[in-house]
């Protein structure tokens, strides 16, 4: 793309995908704002033409806005916890405050500015939002009550009273007994470590046969060792994700990062509002909000995010907002894979207090699983330097354990990040971009890397 105007490592482009706003990249640092950088920045007039394009996205952008919100209004139930709000403290203003100024600003003319999808056993289903979701100040909306159990019919009496009685009563006695146990066993939903690795797994339940192994892994960027990286992950129930931290994003000394936090508060949620972890794509849109509005004040610097749950039917539902990726494995072949979203090379849609990306405008992905299939979602740091192939190679030959499987996916893309003649995605992509570090369409790309399994079965 051409640049709009530029000022040292700074230059202006239209977003004329999505909002019809000038945005402003920094090509030394990857950092980007959707305002002016600096104050000499050169204003940005943009020719008629475009001028016209860019105002009709706009008014889209804002017409889709004003909609959610006036669904939500509408026909959101009232939530049983209060609603979250904003921090007021220092500073920052109401959501609905927030949103108005920064509006205000990005459209001054000086500045020239599932519910549940029914798929085939092999069909994966991949699109990008259509319908108005809701805004991201809610409350907890997903408690849910259990039903009444049906009263239990008196016993029959027959010939041979009492001794027929007795021997009921003992049978009934010993059927509770066993019920008891096997509500303890379900009950155990996960055995998980806080430490550089993550173990879970389910066991069947009365109301479903699912049965789901999983693993996850975390390997910080060398750099970032010494205080984890800025990727996290977090595995709950039968939902599970990753949160990716955007190395360019601007952060402060001693406030905690927004993909760990991100990782924590949708963890949390989903154990509040489902212990279980199955979730349709609504629910995880409004989770991802809910958590992402708490982030907003209470953390610093930008993430991706990618979110998945197994539902009873038997679906893999993922949410995704970023170039992570979740791609499901069938008998040596990809049967499906998330779609990843961006703004243009190498800059995801992104959750920060300033951006302007929400989970509602994140990709989905419904696919129907089968016993066996394993699922492989992880960062960027693991797609940007394996190919499909190669991690099917190392499914193939790690064997069946998610959790071997994480840590090998995770230690295999380590390796390749810093071998500068291996043929890896991310060097096939920088050279069709043009990046002079990559003209050869060789070579790894070192960053913090973050894997989780699952296996259907």
């Amino acid at each position: 793309m051409d640049a709009l105007e530029r000022e040292g490592d700074w230059s202006a482009y239209l977003d004329d995908q999505n909002t019809g706003l000038v945005y402003y990249f920094n090509g030394k640092t990857g950092e980007a704002l959707w305002e002016p950088p600096t104050t000499t920045f050169p204003v940005v007039v943009l020719p008629n033409e475009m001028r016209k394009m860019a105002e009709v996205k706009r008014q889209e952008y804002i017409r889709k806005t004003t909609t959610a919100q006036a669904m939500e209004s509408q026909e959101v139930p009232q939530s049983r916890e209060p609603t979250l709000e904003r921090s007021k403290a220092p500073a920052p203003a109401p959501v609905a405050e927030e949103k108005e100024s920064w509006f205000d600003f990005l459209f001054d003319e000086k500045n020239g500015q599932s519910s549940e999808v029914s798929v085939s056993n092999t069909k994966t289903t991949v699109d990008a939002p259509t319908e108005v979701e809701e805004p991201n100040w809610f409350g907890n909306l997903f408690n849910r009550e259990e039903p009444t159990p049906a009263p239990q019919p008196e016993p029959v009496e027959k010939s041979g009273g009492a001794m027929i009685d007795n021997v009921l009563n003992s049978i009934r006695s010993k059927v509770d007994e066993v019920k008891t146990t096997a509500a303890a066993a379900t009950s155990a939903t996960s055995s998980t470590s806080q430490s550089y690795t993550d173990r879970f797994s389910t066991i069947p339940t009365e109301e479903t046969s699912v049965k789901i192994d999983m693993g996850a892994y975390v390997l910080p960027h060398p750099a970032k060792q010494s205080w984890g990286g800025e990727d996290a992950v977090f595995t709950e129930g039968r939902a599970f994700g990753v949160f990716d931290g955007v190395s360019g994003a601007t952060k402060v000394d001693g406030v905690p990062l927004y993909s760990k936090s991100m990782a924590q508060q949708v963890k949390k949620m989903i154990s509040s509002v489902n212990s279980k972890g199955v979730l349709n794509i609504k629910e995880m849109i409004k989770i991802m909000s809910n958590a992402a509005s708490i982030c907003d004040d209470e953390s610093t610097g930008a993430t991706t995010a990618i979110v998945a749950s197994i539902t009873d039917d038997g679906f893999l539902r993922v949410l995704n907002v970023g170039d992570s990726a979740c791609i499901v494995i069938r008998d040596g072949k990809v049967a499906g894979r998330s779609r990843e979203i961006s703004h243009y090379f190498d800059c995801p849609y992104q959750l920060s207090a300033d951006s302007p990306d929400r989970p509602r405008d994140g990709t989905r992905m419904n696919l129907e699983l089968v016993p066996g299939d394993v699922i492989v979602m992880g960062s960027d740091g693991v797609f940007d330097n394996l190919s499909e192939e190669a991690i099917m190679e190392v499914v193939t030959k790690a064997g069946p354990r998610p959790s071997v499987l994480a840590k090998k996916l995770s230690d295999r893309s380590r390796k390749v990040s810093l071998n500068r003649q291996a043929p890896t995605p991310y060097a096939k992509a920088a050279q069709r971009y043009g990046d002079p570090d990559y003209e050869n369409g060789l070579g790894g790309k070192l960053d913090d890397v973050s894997c989780v399994v699952a296996r259907y079965e």
